[in-house]
């Protein structure tokens, strides 16, 4: 049996159809809420049901640039300020865009708002950016062939 294991440098984010500039990694986390239907005759182990909602969220961190090619911290920035939904792609780097295409992967899409964003400038070290979005309905999952 073949394993193809994902190098996580070949995964990417893409912010309102821009490869995320720069990124050093990114997050994707999904919560779901179960409802404690626990009664006598459960004796001492809580029973649960899935009866609540589910959420998402992301963050990303990556190195400051200002290259207009890519979403950079500016964009993010704009986005955050005019309380601009985006929408954010988390795929293997070719899924959805024209460079070298990878085998059938799957994509995770989702419409998002920018909740916080963070610029770091320390002495000696390159700038770095954190950015976090809270989902805004559902996180879809598709497959991609090349």
């Amino acid at each position: 049996m073949s394993v193809q294991i994902i190098n996580g440098t070949d995964m990417i984010l893409v912010v309102a159809g821009e490869m995320v500039a720069h990124a050093k990694s990114h997050t994707i986390s999904m919560v779901s809420e179960f409802k404690d239907v626990s009664s006598k005759s459960s004796g001492v182990w809580k029973d649960k049901m899935a009866m609540g909602r589910m959420d998402w969220s992301a963050k990303c961190d990556g190195l400051v640039s200002y290259d207009q090619l890519l979403c950079n911290y500016e964009a993010l920035y704009d986005a955050m300020i005019t309380r601009t939904a985006v929408t954010l792609v988390s795929c293997i780097r070719g899924a959805t865009t024209p460079e070298t295409p990878k085998p059938t992967t799957i994509v995770y899409t989702g419409s998002a708002w920018i909740t916080s964003l963070e610029k770091t400038a320390a002495d000696q070290e390159a700038v770095t950016f954190s950015v976090s979005f809270e989902g805004d309905g559902a996180l879809a999952k598709t497959t991609a062939a090349a």
